[in-house]
């Protein structure tokens, strides 16, 4: 229950539009607060390029045919979000990391996925993605 009054209060701004700084505001130095689904949210499928390139602080191997869950050369898209594999496995903590990140374009003012990693949310509209188990590489999903 300690998260009740922060949730009020968060409750009660989003009612008051003047307590709010204006998001257009260029003086405001102002951090993104990034959101990632829980067990009980929407799961996230990647796949990665041919021309993706790990970050300099990722393993080399985060682009290699078995991080990316490719198979015999050609794309496929893998679970990404959530990926209970990654998350327990420290070998390939890292690689999850930078293939989950999103990175700020100040030309657009807004954020985009990793260059050279496509996102797609399961079953995007429906609630069929929420948890499921099924096979990120299946068309039919």
């Amino acid at each position: 229950m300690d998260a009740l009054p922060f949730l009020l209060l968060l409750l009660q701004l989003s009612f008051n539009g003047s307590a709010l700084l204006p998001l257009h505001d260029a003086a405001v130095d102002l951090h993104p607060i990034v959101l990632l689904p829980g067990n009980g949210c929407s799961q996230l499928d990647a796949e990665l390029t041919e021309h993706y390139e790990p970050s300099p602080w990722a393993p080399a191997s985060c682009g290699g045919a078995a991080a990316a869950g490719k198979g015999k050369g050609r794309r496929r898209w893998f679970r990404l979000w959530k990926n209970s594999t990654a998350l327990g496995d420290p070998a390939v903590a890292l690689c999850y990391a930078d293939q989950l990140r999103v990175v700020y374009d100040r030309a657009v003012a807004d954020y985009r996925n990793v260059a050279r990693v496509w996102t797609r949310v399961v079953s995007f509209g429906t609630t069929r993605g929420f948890g499921s188990d099924d096979d990120p590489s299946d068309p039919e999903r």
